[in-house]
């Protein structure tokens, strides 16, 4: 996935990806990579994470999304983790996918109030409560242009507006997302268009429903790798005191 990604331009940076560990991006690839190899397996998931049993198919996925033409969507640098176009009974729905491990919402903030594009799809979707109050929400901004890019896309792709959730997965020890997060959902007409779900737990769902003793070995190393952090604590003890000036006596 990061090879084909990588071919297809700008948007995400080799050195993190394989070099950082803790680098959200890398986390993203090595996630959404065997999940989006067995759309039915990410179907699965994705059904009981968002409690939403009435999805039939996953259409698309693309990671470290953004349009090719800016100009015909909100016109911004606006850029999300992956962006999935799903059927449902009676439809298309899209889900903006953002993803936390070891990194914070982005403190860019860009002036969406200011733009016409933004305030004409707030009329158009109805999507917020109070457009004016959460365009002016600095601790939403990367929330609201995420939410907003894959609220945009489909209604430019499809020449309709359907709903699109937006999906924070972060990490169970990460106490700092979900109040940001909580705050932007209380600002949504439809509240059920963003939810969130901690890493552990999306981890365990696709271990739970593995088609295969290989995709089930592959979530258990990422579980592993990302969430029991205990497994790898006393060879950390052991790195600070080796590299650690000795303390004088």
């Amino acid at each position: 996935m990061f090879v084909k990604r990588r071919n297809l331009g700008w948007g995400v940076d080799p050195v993190r990806m394989t070099s950082h560990m803790t680098s959200s991006q890398t986390l993203l690839m090595n996630l959404l990579g065997p999940l989006a190899d067995d759309p039915d397996w990410l179907l699965e998931v994705l059904r009981v994470v968002l409690a939403r049993p009435n999805l039939t198919e996953v259409l698309d996925v693309a990671v470290e999304f953004a349009p090719p033409k800016r100009s015909h969507y909100l016109g911004d640098m606006t850029r999300v983790d992956a962006f999935v176009k799903l059927a449902v009974e009676g439809g298309i729905e899209g889900l903006v996918l953002e993803l936390k491990y070891a990194d914070r919402f982005s403190s860019r903030r860009l002036p969406v109030s200011e733009s016409p594009r933004y305030r004409d799809l707030a009329e158009s979707t109805s999507l917020w409560r109070s457009p004016g109050h959460t365009f002016s929400d600095g601790s939403a901004n990367q929330l609201v242009r995420c939410h907003a890019l894959g609220a945009r896309t489909l209604q430019v792709d499809l020449g309709a507006t359907v709903p699109v959730t937006l999906m924070l997965v972060h990490h169970p020890l990460d106490l700092s997302a979900g109040p940001v997060f909580d705050a932007y959902r209380r600002q949504l007409a439809d509240p059920k268009l963003a939810t969130r779900i901690d890493l552990e737990l999306f981890l365990q769902t696709a271990l739970v429903s593995a088609p295969s003793i290989g995709q089930a070995r592959g979530i258990q190393t990422l579980q592993l790798r990302y969430v029991r952090h205990e497994e790898s604590e006393p060879l950390w003890h052991e790195l600070l005191a080796a590299t650690q000036p000795a303390r004088r006596r």
